[in-house]
């Protein structure tokens, strides 16, 4: 029962060692203390009996425990609290505890090696604005979020100096972010300011002439994990998180070409410094940062 709760991993194997253990000091402790020397037989069957009665209830108290879980707001079931203190995440679990991030998403510069060289991209993204990439940048459409944590970081005056002046370079906006690693990859656009690095990975190792490289600050965004509030089976469907979570399952995202959240993992898909969108950026101050993004890049 505890890899309905736990997992079926390591934790679980340690809860139910650590317990044990605890248990037999706690019981010699207490016969050392309390003497009882008389009809010591009787007592070891009354604490049989107590073990059994309990081994018996728990399954009930948790099969009808964890789906009842308080659900603050959102259409999640499972707190994830423990889980997130047991997993080397790199991100804490989101505002009302009930998801936690299972991969990543990271802004990165790609480019198309038949047409860019490496060495000619700039070190910075002001390095963008200089006139000669003027034609030659494209972004996703819906990238507002990449915007707002560069704002944020820079500073109002300078973030928005910035985008003021690489919307007057009219790159090439287009809404997707595979669709906008293909078009790289075919030359259409020569350089990609928002990609996600794991779409350019997915094609650079299938042979085509791309390749991408992070230029700071670089801005990450987690992809989240939960479980439905009214799943039809929540116990199988924690199983799968637990997997996701686990070891393996992120040594399975990193396979795919996809960046795993653990830092476990070790991949060159996540080996830099990136600072992490802020949850607030794409839900309290949505409205802001969709008006400025549609007024510089699609309202053109």
């Amino acid at each position: 029962m505890s890899g309905l709760t736990f997992g079926n991993s390591i934790w679980a194997a340690a809860l139910i060692l650590s317990s044990f253990m605890a248990g037999l000091a706690l019981g010699t402790g207490l016969a050392a203390t309390l003497k009882l020397r008389r009809r010591p037989l009787y007592v070891y069957a009354a604490l049989e009996i107590a073990v059994a009665i309990f081994g018996c209830a728990i399954v009930f108290v948790l099969l009808l425990g964890v789906p009842a879980l308080p659900l603050p707001t959102g259409g999640a079931t499972h707190v994830f609290e423990i889980v997130a203190a047991l997993t080397a995440l790199q991100l804490v679990v989101g505002r009302d505890r009930l998801w936690l991030p299972d991969r990543m998403n990271y802004f990165v510069v790609a480019f198309n090696t038949d047409k860019v060289k490496r060495e000619d991209l700039p070190g910075s993204y002001e390095g963008f604005l200089d006139p000669k990439w003027q034609g030659r940048l494209g972004i996703e459409a819906t990238d507002q979020e990449w915007m707002a944590t560069l704002i944020k970081q820079w500073g109002q005056a300078k973030g928005e100096a910035f985008f003021n002046k690489l919307a007057a370079m009219k790159p090439d906006v287009r809404k997707g972010h595979v669709l906008l690693a293909e078009l790289v990859a075919a030359g259409e656009i020569q350089v990609g300011l928002t990609m996600y690095n794991s779409n350019a990975e997915t094609l650079k190792r299938k042979g085509a002439p791309i390749d991408w490289m992070p230029v700071e600050p670089v801005v990450a965004r987690p992809q989240g994990i939960a479980v439905a509030k009214n799943a039809p089976h929540p116990h199988a469907a924690l199983l799968f998180v637990d997997f996701v979570l686990s070891p393996e399952g992120q040594a399975l995202f990193e396979s795919m070409g996809r960046v795993p959240a653990s830092i476990r993992i070790k991949s060159k898909l996540n080996d830099f410094r990136f600072i992490l969108i802020e949850p607030a950026t794409v839900v309290d101050e949505a409205q802001r940062w969709n008006q400025l993004w549609d007024r510089l890049f699609l309202q053109r």
